[in-house]
């Protein structure tokens, strides 16, 4: 016997019309008449009721009616989907809320960092162009990256400065990089150095050749104050701390 059977034989059984029944179990007309015909069904603590009161076995009425067994399991499986949704958005809500406070607290701090950068090399006697930052001082130009802190970013992309000596006859490059290390080029050579404390240059890979070290004595004094400068600059701009 299914649930739809069951309710319209005990309601007969006993007599009542499906307003009765209803009154009796707090429901409308329409929704017995839902039962009887199969379009809807009781709750299981409603069934419980209606079997208690007729005396109806409910083990017995759900191993014959199985249709009632897969709408429980049906709402079982929904209501574990909708528990299991609630954590998930409830996950999810606070991960986009830490995720928007970090986003603002980096804004806060780029937007720091960008303008004590742009505030340092315009004190160290730069100009803005549009792609860079220069500083002339008479055959020597000084560059540096005309840069904002790239998105969620905590430090520049490009953490150097570069600086050319320019001649008639030679042309003189030198680069500080973010690992601290200089790079001077002669000629299309690059080569990695380091300042000593003694101010002068110490070649860290290869040896120079002649025509190297003829420029380099040549201007030896303008290339050590020019990695000086270089290194105090770099110092000033890109000490930017939280």
């Amino acid at each position: 016997m299914t649930v739809a059977e069951m309710i319209k034989t005990t309601r007969k059984q006993n007599n009542m019309t499906q307003e009765d029944y209803g009154l009796k179990f707090g429901v409308t007309r329409q929704t017995v008449s839902s039962w009887e015909n199969g379009r809807s069904m009781p709750d299981l603590q409603m069934l419980i009721d209606i079997c208690n009161t007729f005396h109806i076995s409910l083990d017995k009425l759900l191993n014959e009616s199985n249709d009632y067994v897969e709408k429980i399991d049906y709402k079982l499986k929904i209501v574990r989907y909708l528990k299991l949704l609630k954590y998930v958005v409830l996950a999810l809500l606070i991960a986009g809320i830490g995720y928007g406070v970090y986003v603002v607290n980096w804004r806060i701090y780029a937007d720091k960092v960008n303008r004590r950068y742009a505030a340092q090399v315009s004190e160290l006697g730069f100009e803005k162009n549009e792609k860079i930052y220069t500083k002339q001082e008479g055959n020597v130009t000084y560059v540096a990256p005309n840069q904002k802190l790239a998105y969620l970013k905590r430090h520049f992309y490009a953490q150097t400065l570069s600086a050319t000596i320019q001649t008639e006859d030679v042309l003189i490059e030198m680069i500080q990089n973010d690992r601290g290390q200089f790079i001077i080029q002669f000629e299309r050579k690059y080569y990695n150095v380091e300042l000593t404390p003694e101010g002068d240059v110490r070649l860290q890979q290869d040896e120079w050749n002649e025509r190297e070290r003829m420029i380099y004595e040549e201007y030896q004094h303008e290339i050590l104050e020019v990695l000086r400068e270089l290194d105090r600059c770099y110092g000033k701009v890109y000490s930017v701390k939280e």
